[in-house]
């Protein structure tokens, strides 16, 4: 395998199950194309506050403690249709959060729902609150967004995080929302307990595979040794890479209970109408995969990790699970990388993925959160033309969890990436309809980029915490 991987041009990781080859990808010139015909529009002002503020700000007013939910507030965010047996579902999970939150818990629903046609900004003018800085007397800072991307869409989500701790659960079944509520609830007892924590990394590096080589030695490895020198004195630390990334080798991982799991591998693709698209669409492709000059044809279930792999006797209790891959926390309906007024449709309608919601939503002992990405993952994530390897967001993220930052708060580190790609990208664009001549590169670049930043989501309470 190479040992050294140059960062360009971008690559993502994703597979096709059916063909058994890469998605296909748009090229550098097919993405520059695009952008230089999409007029700049003027930039969310929260997008450019959040990009000036000149440091990583959790988004709250100055005298409000992140740590505190009854100075932060929590909540649940409904679409104002919802079944009312979900809310009942959440019973465990709704009687802590009013005992923390106190005064400034909330819950919106029905006609303080989320309706269809409403956007970020004027969901929150009904409630009384500005676009900005969150108000949290009025919207608690703390959201947690209960159904699928076809009631709140995930473009509703990533519009609310740049300002507030969002987080959504969606499951298939009443009794998985009431197994997550139960599992918060042992969470939150978990996370105060004295025993030293374990964080694994598992990192795939499948053979003649350019993207797993980058994102195994230019994200994982990285990841794992920056961390490991900030916090060896409380944690103990997991690699397990390249020979021993596989299947079963993700199953163990798993099985020893770790406070966070941080994952990086292909993602599962399936055509839109595929029998296997619900419920297989974002798994994980193992190093039992061999690589795409070896493989042929379709992919059998026993080279990748699926939901359905996720044993019961799995004890997840108190732990945070990230993962790198495509699909890895959904799909949305239409793709993200065609142009305006042709994308193609890619699922009947948008979806979480299968695998998170089988560790959130298990009986007994499922994760508290799982952090992933909609859509294809693109090696720009970690890794810019310009300048080489770009870890610092996922650092940020992962270094916060572990000092007992809620997930919410930490993952604050890709919604100041967002907001800053987000007004270079229109700064760029805003060039080009003046004649300005900007290189393909560096188009296509920072569009892949502000996708990647924007799309990276929780899925679970974004209050929740691994450690004290």
């Amino acid at each position: 395998m190479n040992a050294h991987i140059p960062p360009s041009p971008p690559v993502f990781n994703g597979i096709d199950a059916v063909t058994g080859l890469y998605l296909p990808s748009p090229s550098i010139e097919d993405i520059s194309r695009v952008l230089r015909g999409e007029p700049a529009t003027p930039v969310d002002r929260s997008l450019v506050a959040k990009r000036d503020s000149g440091v990583a700000s959790l988004g709250l007013p100055f005298d409000v403690d992140g740590r505190k939910l009854d100075e932060a507030g929590w909540a649940l965010v409904f679409a104002h249709d919802a079944p009312p047996a979900i809310f009942d579902a959440l019973l465990a999970l709704r009687t802590l959060r009013e005992a923390q939150a106190g005064a400034r818990y909330k819950v919106f629903r029905e006609t303080t729902g989320v309706r269809a046609d409403d956007t970020v900004t004027r969901w929150l003018g009904r409630q009384g609150a500005e676009v900005g800085m969150p108000q949290v007397a009025v919207v608690p800072y703390y959201l947690l967004i209960v159904g699928g991307p076809d009631a709140i869409a995930f473009s509703f989500q990533y519009e609310l995080g740049v300002n507030y701790a969002v987080g959504r659960v969606h499951f298939d079944s009443i009794d998985e929302y009431r197994h997550y509520a139960d599992s918060v609830v042992a969470g939150e007892s978990a996370a105060d307990r004295a025993a030293p924590r374990r964080a694994s990394f598992f990192g795939v590096c499948n053979e003649d595979d350019r993207a797993t080589q980058m994102s195994r030695t230019m994200l994982v490895e990285p990841l794992a040794l920056a961390l490991e020198t900030r916090h060896k004195a409380k944690w103990q630390f997991d690699r397990v890479f390249d020979a021993d990334a596989t299947k079963a080798g993700l199953a163990n991982c798993l099985q020893s209970s770790p406070s966070l799991l941080f994952t990086a591998s292909h993602g599962m693709a399936f055509p839109n109408g595929h029998a296997n698209q619900g419920a297989h669409q974002g798994a994980l492709l193992c190093q039992d995969w061999q690589g795409p000059l070896m493989h042929r044809g379709a992919i059998d279930p026993s080279l990748y990790f699926a939901g359905d792999d996720v044993p019961d006797s799995t004890d997840l209790t108190g732990s945070v699970v990230f993962h790198f891959a495509c699909y890895g926390a959904g799909t949305p309906q239409y793709d993200d990388f065609g142009a305006a007024g042709a994308r193609a449709q890619i699922a009947a309608e948008p979806f979480v993925a299968r695998l998170p919601q089988r560790l959130l939503g298990k009986p007994d002992g499922g994760a508290l959160a799982v952090i992933g990405h909609v859509e294809r993952a693109w090696s720009y994530s970690f890794a810019s033309p310009d300048f080489g390897a770009q870890t610092k967001s996922f650092e940020m993220c992962l270094h916060g969890l572990m000092s007992g930052l809620r997930i919410g708060a930490a993952m604050d580190a890709f919604a100041m990436r967002h907001a800053a790609l987000a007004v270079g990208l229109n700064r760029i664009l805003d060039d080009i309809r003046h004649g300005a001549r900007v290189d393909d590169q560096q188009v296509a670049a920072q569009w892949t980029m502000h996708n990647d930043a924007r799309n990276y989501v929780i899925l679970g309470d974004p209050a929740v915490r691994v450690t004290t």
